[in-house]
């Protein structure tokens, strides 16, 4: 090519139809004529909402908007803006008429708008209606699926969040279907609540000079609504059992991304107790499941939960094709506040279980807080690994001290009666030796 740069001269478009003389079929049952004469039709598009959306605002979320394009048709809906929203609800119904073949890029934009300042392009995807419109499997297709599509932007390749849609190709002369849109609406809300169980904490660093911790920990959805568990006192191991159980109240759907905090705290009886770290767990996923589909949702993992220690419950598993998948979550938690701490440092693990039921669902099966009744579903035993009251005296010192202060112990008990037969035989030795000196 003696160096030169090759450049685009458009796009040729090519459907592959293979046709079986013997038994005069083809794989795509295309009709000859239609891919050369002009077929009107409508293009009836749905958009349902946008999820994990980026903020464009220094000070704020974004406030996005939809723009639709196909050739010379643009629909621009800056004046459905929803303000301060990175998961905007939609439900709306957008019709462009256009000729087949012809312009087929559905372009789908997000935009986010700006008061003073040009608005930001969050993201977009591209259907090209063509491709779909001569196939015959999707002309075949019985129920119209709702497609999750990735949001790109076009300076680069990360997903800058997801848009849910589905969309009819209609001809013109299917006036019936074009005279009976589906209608698409947001549910009222409807109360839910969120049943976890704080099974355990791995891995805690001690905070304590002696080596232990007092650990409870603490968590929410909303600030005005935390709960917390008793307190697994003297823990020399970096483990804490709790199995404890948290319900929460809340109303789907949310506006905003709905997300699950637990923290993880250190008692301290004479100063403030010791923060150690957190995680915050994103359920707005859960939530939406739990919400249209109106069935309870569980959270699951592919990472088995450790089973050994104090760890000795039974673990629930659910079998998939995609594998086991556990009941029990294993969440990495982290501390970024703490003077001292690298960022993001991992201060331990929390095991966990989630689950979202709808407010129904709960009076007909309720649970109690904690460990008290009803315990079910699932069922939180007495924890283990804690401090057993007896009046064996070394037992209970061994619980109170630990293994690194019983040792400091034992080793200052053994310096301290070395020192007292030094002091008592001091006398004894001195005598002989004088004795023997003076005696030759």
């Amino acid at each position: 090519m003696g160096g030169k740069k090759l450049q685009s001269q458009g796009e040729f478009k090519l459907i592959k139809n293979e046709y079986d003389f013997t038994s005069g079929k083809s794989d795509t049952n295309l009709i000859d004529k239609e891919l050369v004469v002009k077929n009107q039709v409508t293009i009836r598009l749905y958009i349902i909402d946008c999820s994990n959306l980026p903020p464009k605002d220094q000070d704020s979320m974004s406030d996005p908007y939809l723009k639709i394009r196909l050739g010379k048709e643009q629909i621009d809906d800056v004046a459905n803006r929803i303000t301060d929203n990175c998961n905007p609800q939609y439900y709306k119904r957008y019709d462009i008429t256009t000729e087949l073949p012809g312009a087929s890029e559905l372009i789908i934009q997000v935009w986010d708008y700006d008061d003073f300042m040009p608005d930001d392009l969050i993201g977009q995807t591209i259907i090209d209606i063509e491709e779909r419109f001569f196939q015959s499997r999707f002309r075949q297709l019985k129920q119209i699926p709702i497609e999750t599509r990735q949001l790109i932007h076009p300076s680069s390749s990360i997903s800058q969040g997801q848009i849910r849609l589905f969309m009819e190709i209609i001809p013109s002369k299917q006036t019936s279907i074009l005279k009976n849109p589906w209608f698409i609406e947001q549910k009222p809300k409807v109360k839910h609540l969120i049943r976890c169980v704080v099974w355990d904490v791995l891995d805690v660093p001690s905070h304590d000079d002696e080596g232990s911790s007092d650990l409870y920990v603490i968590g929410f959805v909303d600030q005005n609504q935390k709960q917390k568990t008793d307190t697994h006192f003297r823990s020399f191991n970096g483990k804490g059992s709790f199995n404890w159980r948290m319900v929460f109240p809340i109303e789907l759907p949310q506006q905003q991304q709905t997300v699950l905090t637990f923290q993880i705290f250190d008692k301290d009886i004479f100063t403030s107790d010791d923060f150690i770290s957190d995680c915050s767990i994103d359920i707005t996923d859960l939530c939406r499941r739990a919400f249209e589909n109106e069935i309870n949702v569980k959270m699951y993992s592919q990472t088995e939960p450790p089973s050994d220690g104090i760890l000795k419950q039974n673990t629930i598993i659910k079998q998939t094709n995609n594998g086991i998948l556990y009941e029990k979550n294993v969440i990495q938690t982290i501390n970024t506040e703490k003077a001292g701490y690298k960022s993001n440092q991992q201060n331990g693990k929390l095991v966990v279980s989630i689950e979202i039921v709808s407010e129904q669902f709960q009076k007909k099966n309720p649970v109690g807080l904690g460990r008290s009744q009803p315990n079910h579903s699932p069922v939180c035993p007495e924890p283990t690994g804690r401090i057993e009251w007896t009046w064996n005296p070394i037992k209970m010192l061994s619980q109170l001290l630990g293994p690194k202060a019983i040792k400091y112990l034992l080793l200052a008990i053994c310096i301290m009666f070395a020192g007292y037969m030094l002091v008592m035989l001091f006398p004894v030795i001195t005598g002989n030796l004088m004795t023997r000196i003076f005696t030759g």
